[in-house]
Formats: C-alpha cells, structure tokens, sequence
C-alpha cells in the first residue's frame, strides 16, 4: 500500500472519529416577543443527561452579557429556561448555549439564535382605574394608539387560573375599548391584551374589598374651583383652547348635552383621544405641573354645532386659542412641552375613577 494511501485512510479514521464524538444541539425561540413578556427558550440534544452549561443573553452590537441561566440536559437530551424581557430595550438579542470542553458540537447544531424584542407600551392609555372596589366586576377600558378598530383578544387570570377569556373585545376607530368583566372574588387579577398582530399588553388590576374603600380618597375635592372657556365647534371647525396648569392634579372636562370628542396634548407632548361617555362629559386627570395642555374639542356627528365650555379645575389660565390648530396636526406636538412621568397620570386618574364607581 501506498504512503498516500495510508495518509488518506488516517485523516479519514480521524474524521469518522471525531464525527462520533460530535454532538447536536438545537436551541429553539420565538422570532419575537413583547416588551414584558418572557423570553422561553427550548432545546433538544444528544448531549448526556444530567450535563449542566450555560445559556448566555446578549444584545446584538453591544459589549457583554445581560444575563445568564444554567441549565441540565434533561432525559432525552432535552432542556428548558427562560430570560425576563421586562427590561430590555426594543432590539435585537442573541441567545446561544455554551460549549463543554469535552463535549464538542457539531456542524449540525443551532447552538445561538436571535429574538426581536418589540417595545409597544407607550401606545396604550389606561382609563379605567388599576385598583377598584370588589363589586362583581372589573372595568376595563383605555385606549391603543395604533390598532383602530381591528379589536382586542382580552384573557383574565387570576393566580395562574383563567377567570375570563380569551375572547374578542370591539374597539373604535381611535382605537379606543372598554368592557366590564365579571370576577369571583377580590384580589390581584392579571389581564392580557393581543391585537391582531399577536403583541401582548399586561395589565395588572387589583379589585379590594369594599370594606377597605368606605374612607374615600379626598384628592378631587381638595383641587380649586373649575376655571371655563367656551367655543363654539363643529366637526370642521373645532374649538381649541390652552391651559395653564397648576401643580399636582388637574381634571378637564367637557360641557354635556353633545357627543363631544376631546383631544388633548398633555405637558409632556403626547396627544391623546378620548371619546367615551356619548353625550355626557368627556373628561380626563392629569398630573401637572405648571406646565401648558393643549385641547381641541369638537362633535362626533358631523351635522352637530354647539358651543362647548371646557371647565379645568387646578388651572392658573384656560383660553380659546386661534393658533393652535397646527399643534394637532400629525408629527407635531408643542415645543414647550415638559417631560413627566406617566405612572403619575395614570395613578391622579384612578383616584378620581374609583370614586366615580364607588358613587
């Protein structure tokens, strides 16, 4: 035999070895999830059962990890674990599982894949209270800034266990939904939110024994006397009007007798809908602080004219403006528009809703 031909039949004794010592792993996740959601990672092997490695957390461009979990290759080379995306930024991660020394991967395997996280929280808008009185039910209302009125998938779960749902929910051309779900008892429930492109909102909403609600909350009673303005408007012709804040909470609302629609852009520049109550007042709480709100105001029939008088309480001014058209136009918001925080509206809200239903 030839010195080739035994140089060949080594390198391929080398290969068939190495080839058996190879092994396979596949690592399994959804292309993309919420913003708040759980990242769950699946795997299968022909890795030994009982090996433990590392599965590694990374975002795509940036240096180092963000996290790490150990797993333990489970009967029949199988494995699972989870990262928590509640605090990742929208982006791009890679997900890859460690190799051991002494157990190589082979060719063959899917050792990191990559998952978009997709941060759409700031484009819903909660109306109804997160904590309520127990009388039966939960409120469930607001508004998705980008869904129209494709509809919502609304799931309630309470302690892991499903109380409502998931069953479809109407929403209206502004994207706005409300309903009223029935709830066994008091306590913590967990309600979920999908529109038609499967991104998951969760809600967290505490209905408390009404014996813990007999001492009503004093925080729209102590605001100043309503200061008003008033317009005429039309559909075409709407009513706008500008607003000094005061500091703390301020509540605005509408004159009834009309299905007025209320738009507003708050003190940090983001312009809301609200268009709820039929021909009874529209109204929103804000948290202020002496910054300037923009409304417009107008029907919702378009054969409707009236004059409309918008009341704010904790206001230091309130004025018709003739300028402030611009301001509603899409891509443009007020230049002077101050950053606050939204947990602190949303929280000045549902003091002012939970009393509203206790009533």
């Amino acid at each position: 035999m030839s010195l080739k031909k035994i140089v060949f039949l080594l390198l391929c004794s080398c290969l068939l070895i190495g080839a058996a010592h190879a092994y396979i792993v596949t690592l399994s996740v959804p292309r993309s999830v919420s913003a708040g959601d759980t990242i769950a990672i699946n795997g299968s092997s022909n890795l030994p059962s009982g090996l433990s490695t590392t599965i590694t957390l990374s975002k795509v461009g940036a240096i180092g990890l963000i996290d790490e979990k150990d797993i333990t290759i489970q009967e029949g080379g199988v494995f699972t674990t989870s990262f928590n995306a509640g605090n990742l930024e929208k982006g791009t991660y890679k997900i890859e599982i460690m190799e051991k020394n002494d157990y190589p991967y082979g060719s063959g395997s899917v050792e990191w894949v990559f998952v978009d996280v997709i941060d759409r929280r700031n484009e819903i808008s909660l109306i109804a209270p997160l904590t309520q009185p127990f009388d039966g039910s939960l409120i469930i209302s607001g508004s998705i800034s980008t869904i129209g009125d494709s509809g919502l998938r609304i799931s309630v779960e309470k302690g892991g266990t499903i109380v409502f749902g998931p069953e479809y929910i109407k929403t209206s051309t502004e994207g706005m939904f409300e309903t009223e779900i029935p709830i066994p008892d008091d306590g913590m429930y967990t309600v979920t939110l999908i529109d038609n492109t499967s991104y998951r909102w969760t809600v967290k909403y505490n209905a408390i024994p009404l014996s813990q609600t007999t001492q009503p909350t004093t925080v729209t009673t102590t605001l100043p006397a309503p200061t008003t303005a008033t317009m005429p408007a039309s559909r075409n012709e709407p009513a706008f009007f500008r607003v000094t804040s005061g500091q703390g909470v301020m509540r605005a609302y509408t004159s009834e007798g009309v299905d007025w629609v209320m738009e507003y852009i708050d003190e940090t520049g983001a312009q809301k809908k609200i268009n709820v109550r039929g021909t009874a007042a529209e109204e929103v709480t804000l948290a202020v602080s002496g910054g300037t709100i923009y409304f417009k105001i107008y029907p919702d029939r378009y054969d409707d004219r009236a004059t409309v008088t918008l009341s704010v309480e904790n206001a230091r001014t309130i004025e018709p403006c003739t300028t402030c058209a611009g301001l509603f136009e899409a891509g443009t918001t007020p230049t002077e528009a101050t950053p606050l925080p939204l947990f602190l509206a949303i929280f000045a809200m549902l003091c002012v809703i939970a009393l509203r239903k206790l009533s």
